[in-house]
């Protein structure tokens, strides 16, 4: 009956396009469609490459002291990349030469929140464990996510102020568009953890480090 329920209220399609490295996966939940994986672009819309931090001190530097667009490996590893994608600061995914393949673009602030609630209203718990992937994630409460919604969000850490790795498998973050209200170093980011079935989306620094899902336009 679950099963059912699912199939049904959610509306989900899985659609590939393309195929090799310029194939994208994505799901239809509720009126939204989003890449069910990482963003994990070198270059900008025009072919300008996005500076990569190779180091801690460079991260540090370039993003953190001199708000420069950058992208990263977490743990600087690029064995993380198959997986869990690149990692971006505000800066990149702000740059007018755009980092959104053609027909995508960065999410908003109220984008998460619809798919906040159309999570809650659709599925009989909360927010968080829907858009989960169903493994990899850190034990707390017995078992990982159950990614009904197929967002299959990953627990790829973050890098942090100081170009530190932090939080692999313990949470998944992702950037909005949406400057903060409050801050002017600040924007919006969509976040899960392993610690809790809510989902939060708050402000963010935006010389962190997360990683990037696209909504369709």
């Amino acid at each position: 009956m679950r099963k059912m329920f699912y199939l049904i209220s959610a509306s989900i399609l899985l659609i590939s396009c393309g195929g090799g490295k310029d194939e994208i996966k994505e799901v239809k939940i509720g009126d939204q469609i989003w890449m069910t994986e990482n963003l994990s672009v070198e270059k900008f819309n025009n072919g300008d490459p996005i500076p990569q931090s190779t180091s801690v001190d460079d991260w540090y530097k370039a993003s953190y002291q001199n708000g420069e667009p950058r992208w990263c490996y977490y743990g600087y590893d690029k064995g993380k990349d198959e997986i869990y994608g690149k990692l971006y600061n505000w800066y990149a995914i702000n740059d007018p030469r755009g980092l959104a393949p053609e027909g995508w673009r960065i999410p908003t602030k109220d984008d998460f929140q619809k798919l906040q609630e159309f999570v809650v209203s659709k599925y009989d718990e909360d927010d968080c464990l829907p858009l989960k992937s169903k493994d990899l994630w850190k034990e707390k409460f017995g078992n990982d996510g159950t990614n009904e919604t197929g967002f299959n969000a990953l627990p790829g850490g973050y890098i942090n102020i100081d170009g530190s790795s932090e939080n692999m498998l313990e949470t998944a973050n992702f950037w909005t568009c949406t400057q903060s209200e409050n801050f002017d170093n600040m924007a919006y980011g969509f976040s899960l953890s392993y610690q809790f079935q809510t989902t939060s989306l708050s402000d963010a620094f935006k010389c962190y480090g997360y990683s990037v899902r696209c909504i369709k336009k």
